[in-house]
């Protein structure tokens, strides 16, 4: 540990009177009345006999330096610093039972408030306080507290001035004297003096610190109780000689020196011993073993020993003790086992036996048989593979495993399909991915983690894992049933993005692969995520599965497709099959089949279904290449005579890649013509499919004039026939400074063409805004493609690239996608940059509110872009609590919180979740669909004491929730708060 940075932790305690908060602060003595700390070490009998400080004051004095009797302290806080890192504090106690305060601890920039309630009377608030301590780390992590006491006041405003009090702290160092060096034999000595009460307790020099004392050895499974014992003392006494280290733990001696190494019990019973040494020992005789009950001292009587024949092993048989019940040694039971002058703690592990029903990935256990245990970090284990399994487990006073022990079993993991059903008469059968197997008669089963009979005949699982008696029949299942998929491209952290820029927060998920767990991290590109979010309290289960076949289409039916000579239904339990369509996917249909038939091989991803969940190819509409461009001229439209279907465009345009491309086309060679509302809604007409809303098929497209050299595309069917009205209007001067998409094949030939209608510009636009104004508002992104045509050199950029220049924006052209995004920005007018503010805004959600006498607001917590963090506040009065979601202004130089503003209605929507698409973070309330942006924020504040970040997918159906707009006049939430569950 890095001795030189010490984190400061706060711990404060607010008794306060209503009476006193009410009083001005300008009547405060200017002279302070003085007072000592009174801080004591010792043991609370109130509280298990925990070792702590009990803190108060004594001596108050008046200005003139004389006692002052029978004074009333108004209120104060007790402040102590110290380093989390090495010391605990646990719950404080009111020794003086006022009943008036509660605790509640946060861990941001280490600092934990005991916080107050108030009383309509002045009570003598100068009574202790117990304060548990528990020092952690090593012998060698030296730390110290500082107590102060702040605002101490009695009731008639006489203020009270307390010097600061400082203690020193060393794990083991029982003596008080200056923290230097480590702990002595004088320190074990002490402890013993203690223990025998010729020694008392005490923060002088010569005292006992039984904090120092206490936390040698906490005791295990009881939470806040560190009364320092005879274990102490003997665990300290082995470090003495080295049979314990720094942190107190038992180790093995050097190799050199004759050690016991391990003790381990050979009968149910206990009565017989097996003790192994390191190296040969030549003789040992009963007289010279013991075993003692660590705790109670009892000594256990040795009937006889055996030596082995290497003098490595010795076998020692104990006389039987009718007290200690059916055990002579009994489990999660501490004894020193003494051979000669050998010592070793012994602690005979606990057992267990039975199937693993439950497993917790992050917190590292596994339950079985209504025990929970955790598994040591150290070891390697594989959680999903392990669920459902026969183990064998021993385990310590902490049901931490010691020793885990499989049984050898088969498992079978695939889609399982129940085809003959289990009742009270039959077993039943079922099949995993095809192989046919009986149930026991003594099956249990599994699904979404809940146990429930298995299905009847007929019924099918997504994924099972399977375990198999000696007889070869099924006697466990544990099978999930998924409710979605997920195609991935990438992973950022936790968070797997796909093609389309959709993301799955996998954080907590248990993954499996190949019946594996795997990390997200281990995901590749094109992997077939199925999942589902209920299972693994609600963290979520997920199988990567990725079976795919290769080939061309060789028959394309209504809702399938024939690859090698096997029928494979694209429209089935996940709905249809997907395709990627620029970045966009799409769902397939027998069109789609049929480019796909005509544009070679193509790879299908299945489902354990055999069902096509995914495809990729290559088609005559498909493997194209699509831009936006700006039109620098309008584009021409003519109908050349004498030549059928003559209608051409030519188009003069500079695209995104800034290309000029200037093209003659031929309007009956267009295969898609697309026009796009201001909404970001799309018609869309392509030869040889159906026109909208029609049953007629569209042959080919052809220009119609219309008089006054204006045009229109329009489409028409196999006879040559107009169907329908025009789609797309040409006129002499309606598409010059306008972006339209075209696309094009590999050989350049344009063959698509989408006109994109604008909105404009209705506000000011600065370069670090997040939204435009443009009737309602709309998200910008940062590859937001912008066209600079304020001059007559046209650039091309994104918008993130355009921070850095100087000016703002007045006039342009706004395009956006149904989703309120933002895709082109056209520039008209650009202005003088304003200075930029130093008050920058922030969505917040208040974990902690501190007031002054005046009830002006002085210093708050709150979590900001899923941190908490510490402000002060510019002594401002407002009616707000913890929990409470804020709109924080923070001065930018000197980051003190200027405001702090309760959103209106427009800004905070509250109500009940009755929709959530995890994949897309969308939910739905009071009727409206809320985005979370991919910058924000989901926190859990039903206990307003420990509001948590959480991931999105923790948002339930039926949860109330806040939600704080990104901006005001969209549906983008930046932070989503669970204020209570259904």
């Amino acid at each position: 540990m890095d001795k030189t940075k010490r984190t400061t932790l706060k711990v404060m305690l607010f008794i306060v009177s209503i009476i006193f908060c009410l009083l001005p602060t300008n009547l405060l003595a200017s002279t302070p009345y003085t007072a000592s700390p009174l801080v004591k070490i010792g043991k609370n009998p109130n509280y298990n006999n925990s070792a702590g400080l009990f803190i108060g004051i004594q001596g108050i004095k008046n200005q003139l330096g004389e006692p002052v009797q029978g004074i009333n302290l108004g209120a104060y806080q007790i402040e102590i610093d110290y380093n989390p890192a090495i010391v605990t504090i646990l719950d404080v106690r009111d020794e003086a039972e006022m009943d008036n305060f509660t605790k509640s601890i946060v861990d941001v920039e280490s600092k934990a408030y005991i916080a107050g309630a108030t009383d309509s009377e002045p009570v003598n608030y100068d009574s202790l306080v117990f304060v548990p301590l528990v020092v952690n780390g090593s012998v060698k992590d030296l730390t110290d507290l500082t107590i102060r006491f702040i605002g101490v006041v009695d009731t008639d405003l006489n203020e009270v001035s307390i010097p600061e009090y400082h203690l020193n702290l060393q794990r083991g160092k029982v003596v008080n004297q200056a923290t230097s060096g480590d702990p002595s034999i004088s320190d074990a000595l002490a402890g013993l003096q203690y223990l025998g009460n010729n020694r008392a307790p005490g923060v002088d020099e010569g005292q006992v610190n039984l904090i120092n004392m206490g936390s040698i050895n906490p005791l295990e499974n009881q939470v806040g109780i560190v009364e320092p014992n005879v274990k102490d003392i003997i665990s300290l006494m082995q470090y003495l000689v080295h049979t314990r280290n720094d942190y107190f733990e038992q180790v093995t001696p050097q190799a050199n020196d004759l050690a016991i190494t391990s003790v381990s019990a050979l009968t149910n019973d206990g009565r017989v011993l097996s003790i192994e040494f390191n190296k040969a020992i030549s003789s040992v005789n009963k007289s010279e073993v013991k075993i003692v009950n660590s705790t109670t001292l009892a000594r256990i009587g040795v009937e006889s020993v055996e030596l082995s024949h290497d003098g490595k092993t010795l076998e020692v048989n104990l006389y039987d003790n009718p007290t200690a019940g059916n055990f002579v040694i009994e489990y999660l039971t501490d004894y020193t086992v003494t051979v000669k002058n050998l010592s070793f703690t012994f602690l005979r592990p606990a057992f267990n036996y039975g199937r693993i029903r439950d497993i917790d990935v992050n917190n590292r256990t596994i339950s079985m048989n209504g025990l929970t245990f955790t598994i040591p970090t150290s070891t390697t284990f594989d959680f999903q593979a392990s669920l459902g399994a026969k183990v064998r487990v021993w385990y310590n006073r902490n049901y931490e495993a010691r020793n885990i022990l499989f049984e050898n079993e088969t498992t079978v993991t695939g889609k399982l399909d129940v085809i003959k059903t289990h009742n009270p008469y039959e077993n039943g059968k079922v099949t995993v991915d095809g192989v046919e197997y009986d149930l026991s008669n003594n099956l249990v089963f599994y699904n979404n983690d809940y146990s429930n009979p298995i299905g009847s005949e007929g019924t099918e699982y997504d994924y099972a894992k399977v375990f198999l008696d000696t007889s070869g029949k099924i006697e466990f299942i544990s099978s999930y049933n998924f409710d979605d998929l997920f195609i991935v491209k990438s992973t950022e952290g936790n968070v797997a993005i796909s093609y389309d820029n959709g993301e799955l927060d996998l954080e907590d998920f248990i993954i499996v692969k190949d019946g594996k767990t795997i990390s997200v991290s281990d995901l590749n590109q094109d992997d077939i995520v199925f999942f589902e979010t209920s299972s693994n309290d609600g963290d979520g289960i997920a199988e990567v599965y990725n079976n795919s076949v290769t080939g061309v289409i060789e028959t394309v039916y209504s809702d399938r497709i024939k690859i090698g000579g096997i029928n494979y239904n694209w429209d089935g339990r996940f709905g249809s099959a997907r395709y990627l369509d620029g970045n966009e996917f799409d769902c397939f249909d027998t069109d789609k089949a049929e480019a796909f038939q005509s544009g070679g091989p193509v790879t299908a991803y299945l489902n354990r279904y055999g069902e096509i969940v995914y495809l990729i190819g290559t088609g005559p509409t498909l493997n194209l290449n699509t831009l936006s461009a700006y039109n620098v001229e309008n584009i021409t439209a003519y109908i050349e005579s004498g030549i059928p279907d003559g209608g051409t465009l030519d188009i003069e345009l500079l695209n995104e890649d800034g290309i000029n491309v200037t093209k003659s086309l031929r309007v009956n060679t267009l295969d898609k013509v697309t026009v796009t509302t201001p909404a970001g809604n799309s018609m869309v007409y392509e030869a040889n499919d159906y026109y909208p809303r029609s049953t007629i098929e569209i042959a080919e497209f052809a220009l119609a004039d219309t008089g006054s050299s204006t045009f229109e595309i329009v489409a028409l069917d196999s006879n040559h026939l107009q169907i329908g009205e025009g789609i797309k209007g040409l006129t002499p001067d309606n598409t010059a400074d306008t972006v339209i998409r075209y696309t094009f094949d590999d050989s350049g030939t344009i063959i698509g063409l989408e006109f994109l209608t604008s909105r404009p510009l209705m506000a000011p636009l600065e370069l670090d805004d997040d939204y435009v104004t443009a009737g309602n508002k709309y998200r910008l992104q940062p590859n937001t493609v912008v066209y600079d045509a304020s001059n007559e050199n046209i650039s091309i950029s994104t918008w993130s690239e355009l921070a850095s220049n100087d000016y703002n924006i007045l006039e342009a052209d706004i395009y956006t996608d149904e989703d309120y995004y933002v895709e082109y920005l056209v520039i008209k007018q650009t202005g003088i940059r304003q200075p930029a503010s130093q008050i920058t805004d922030y969505n917040a959600v208040l974990t902690s509110v501190l007031r002054n006498p005046d009830d002006e607001v002085v210093e708050i917590k709150a979590l900001v872009n899923g941190t908490e963090n510490t402000y002060l506040v510019n002594n401002i009065w407002r009616s707000i609590c913890k929990g409470q979601s804020v709109v924080l202004s923070i001065n930018n130089a000197s980051g003190l919180v200027e405001d702090i503003i309760t959103p209106t209605p427009e800004e905070l929507f509250t109500g009940v979740v009755v929709g959530i698409d995890v994949a897309d973070r969308t939910i739905i309330v009071n009727g409206l669909q809320f985005k979370l942006i991919s910058s924000g924020y989901v926190y859990n504040a039903m206990d307003i004491s420990a509001i948590t970040v959480e991931p999105f997918r923790t948002i339930d159906l039926g949860d109330t929730v806040e939600i704080l707009l990104d901006e005001e006049g969209t549906f983008y939430a930046e932070v989503i708060t669970i204020i209570d569950s259904f």
